[in-house]
Order: C-alpha cells, then structure tokens, then sequence
C-alpha cells in the first residue's frame, strides 16, 4: 500500500512551471466504480478519461486514492486507443470509486512514479504516515514527558503518532504478563488532536486475564501503557500546507532532468539560474527547503 498526498492533477494545477507533458500518456478520473480485486478497469471509449495513446504489456498505470493508492501493470493483450477495458497483470487491491483520477507514464519518464516518490520522502521526513493509519500496543513508558497520573489519579498521555483521531483500548503493564485494562471511552482529545487524558480511570473487567486486577499505579511508580488508536488525516481533509509542501518535493525531483548532475548554478545563453542558496553546504534546493519548513509542524517528536 502506498500513501500520496496528491494526484497528478493537482501538480498539473499548480504552477511548477516544469514541463510535464513528456512525463504522461493517458489520465483520466474513473467514471464507474472499480471494484477490489478487478482483472481489468473500465474506461470511457472517447473524451475525457478514455485512452488516446495506446498501452502494452507491463505498461504501469497509477490509481490515485490516498492511502489506497495503487500501482498496477497492464495485461498482456494492452489497451489499444479508444478501449474500453484495460487488462491488468494482477487484480486491483482495493475498490476506487467514481472519480479518482488516474494516469500512465509519459514517453520521456514518469510524473506519477514522481509524486509517489514525493510521498514517501515526505514521510520518511516527518517519520509518520500522515493518513489514516491504526496504531496497535503503542508503548509509552511512564512516568515520562509523554505519559504521567496526575495527583488527582488522571491519566495524560501523547501518543508518538498525530493527529488522534480516536483512542480504542489503554492498557498499564506492570509485568509482561500482568496488566490492566482501563475504557478507552473515556479518553479526552485536546483541540489539536495531539494530547489524551483520562479523567476517570475505569477497570473494563472483560479484558482482564486475571483476577488479581491491581490499583492504578502511584505517579512514581514506573509502568508501561500501552495504547491501540487511529491516527492521521482522511484524504479529503488534507491540510492545504501539506499538500503544497508534497507538490514542492515532487516539483524538486521532476527539475532534476534538467539538472542531472546537481550542479548548484545553471547556466544557459543569459540565463542564470541559482539552485542552491549562497553558502549553502546540504546541497538542499530552494524548494525542499520550503517543503521542510512546512514539515517541521507534522514531524514526529523525538521525546
């Protein structure tokens, strides 16, 4: 499964500037639901969506859906121009619903391969997938910066993972084997989906795998508590800086055809182009630095 914070699209949208004609052959958005496991996607025969430049064996064809992104390979007998039926080498993992766009690769290259590239880097950056993604038996050590009672007995916690979206079980581990288990419908999301608290820490015996349930710990005492919730964001609430910052990167790795050797100065006839700010030793571009800036805020603390 791969993620992807946009579609092809939304980086034609933007004003990249960058020449992305020879980077796709066909797009289109689905104008019929693809179902999950299909041999073969069904397209319009003509206008928009339908194929006008022909696809072979293994020809690689993106489906933008999020965190249900897919790439698949078309089927030995192809597509030829004005099909209605593309064949594919494996069956699609998912469902993809009317309207999520699609594209294949251009004659000189591949924006989508770009955008998905794009996508992981800015996950590996933030060291968090920023979809919808279940978290099971997060440890969170305590007493610690990131879980602590309260004098009061509350329980606050702040999962490594954000935004929250919901809390689905809270367990304190004393032992590898002796814990209890507390309801989660309990739990408390501050505004910025970032920090849990427990006001009433409320046995849930159904759970327990022993009679023997113990007292919620002293503040000092020191104990594992281990959270199972969802974190991230829908696709469709994709915050606006984000997606910017993912078409920054993608535009980054789409100009370096014309820089292929990562030279910080460009020259061409009068025209002189600086990619590298002055005195700069990473040998970041001026855009990776404005997508990292975005990023710092989505990154997962260290602490």
């Amino acid at each position: 499964m791969t993620n992807t914070y946009l579609d092809c699209f939304d980086f034609l949208r933007s004003t990249s500037g960058l020449e992305t004609a020879s980077l796709i052959g066909n797009t289109g958005r689905f104008t019929t639901t693809q179902a999950q496991g299909s041999s073969s996607l069904t397209v319009p025969a003509t206008g928009f969506g339908s194929i006008t430049v022909g696809l072979g064996f293994f020809d690689q064809l993106t489906i933008f859906d999020g965190s249900q992104t897919e790439v698949v390979l078309v089927g030995s007998a192809g597509a030829a121009v004005g099909a209605t039926s593309i064949p594919l080498v494996n069956p699609t993992q998912f469902a993809h619903a009317v309207g999520v766009p699609w594209c294949t690769d251009g004659i000189e290259g591949s924006l989508a391969d770009q955008i998905v590239a794009a996508s992981a880097w800015i996950e590996r950056e933030c060291y968090q997938p920023l979809l919808t993604t279940t978290w099971t038996s997060e440890p969170l050590y305590m007493p610690s910066m990131r879980a602590a009672i309260a004098n009061d007995g509350a329980l606050t916690f702040r999962p490594r993972h954000w935004p929250v979206q919901s809390v689905s079980a809270i367990r304190l581990a004393y032992t590898p084997t002796l814990g209890t288990t507390y309801d989660a419908t309990q739990v408390f999301i501050d505004g910025n989906h970032r920090l849990c608290s427990v006001p009433n820490l409320i046995q849930f015996p159904a759970s327990q795998s022993s009679n023997a349930i113990p007292p919620p710990p002293a503040r000092s005492q020191s104990v594992q508590l281990q959270i199972s919730y969802v974190s991230g964001y829908d696709y469709a609430t994709i915050p606006e800086d984000l997606q910017e910052a993912a078409i920054l990167v993608t535009a980054d790795m789409v100009a370096k055809r014309h820089n292929p050797v990562g030279a910080t100065d460009l020259a061409d006839g009068g025209s002189h182009i600086t990619v590298v700010l002055r005195g700069d030793l990473t040998g970041e571009s001026i855009l990776i630095k404005r997508a990292l800036r975005t990023l710092a805020k989505y990154s997962v603390e260290l602490y």
